[in-house]
C-alpha cells in the first residue's frame, strides 16, 4: 500500500474539504446525467481534488487486487491474517485516508456478501 501516494498540493487538505469537493462532484456528476451528457472530464478539471481522490481511489484498489492475487497465487487462497494485515495500513495523511477508506468498504462489503 505504501507506493500510494498523494500529490504534495493535496496532501495538507482537511476531511472537511476532501469531503466537500467529493459532494460537489457528485452533485455535478448527478447534473450531468440529468442532461444526457458525458463531462465527467470536465468536473474533474474543475474539482482537482475530487480528481486526486478518484486517482488513489484507483491506485488503491489496483494495488489491493495486485496483493490479493499475489497472496492467492502463492498460496491458493487467503491466509487467515490477509485482510486484517490489510487493513492494518495507515495512510499518511487525509486524503490517502479517505480513498484508503473507500476503497477497503467496498473490499469489506464484497466480502460480507461471499459469506
Amino acid at each position: 500500500m505504501n507506493t500510494v501516494r498523494t500529490l504534495p498540493e493535496f496532501a495538507h487538505l482537511s476531511d472537511l474539504e476532501i469531503q466537500a469537493a467529493i459532494n460537489a462532484y457528485d452533485a455535478a456528476a448527478d447534473n450531468t446525467q440529468e442532461s444526457a451528457g458525458d463531462e465527467s472530464g470536465d468536473i474533474l478539471e474543475e474539482n482537482p481534488i475530487a480528481g486526486e481522490f478518484l486517482r488513489l481511489v484507483n491506485a488503491y484498489t489496483e494495488r489491493m487486487d495486485e496483493l490479493i492475487r499475489t497472496e492467492k497465487d502463492k498460496r491458493g487462497e487467503l491466509s487467515e491474517n490477509f485482510l486484517a494485515d490489510l487493513l492494518a495500513y495507515e495512510p499518511e495523511n487525509n486524503m490517502e485516508r479517505a480513498a484508503f477508506d473507500f476503497v477497503t468498504g467496498i473490499f469489506l462489503d464484497l466480502d460480507d456478501g461471499e459469506d
